[in-house]
């Protein structure tokens, strides 16, 4: 439950970048944590949408704050990784 309240916090800022910056730094790492926890839980072809939706969300990280999110870009990443 926590990680479909999660990941409907972040559809929802998909709509509004400029709010995303501020949820991303301080929010980002806890439900990160609840999506790869949840993560097997899903069918193959939810996780592949999923994984696109979390990377698009990556981009807009970037974009908002390329010097604040870097290191937790690249966990994020390499979590992908491991699960792929």
């Amino acid at each position: 439950m926590v990680f479909y309240e999660g990941f409907f916090q972040l559809s929802l800022l998909m709509n509004h970048p400029f709010q995303f910056q501020e949820f991303f730094q301080h929010h980002f790492i806890i439900q990160f944590l609840c999506f790869i926890m949840n993560l097997n839980l899903l069918l193959q072809f939810q996780c592949a949408i999923l994984i696109q939706e979390w990377l698009l969300l990556l981009i807009i990280g970037l974009i908002d704050s390329i010097d604040n999110c870097i290191i937790d870009i690249s966990i994020m990443i390499l979590l992908i990784i491991l699960i792929c």
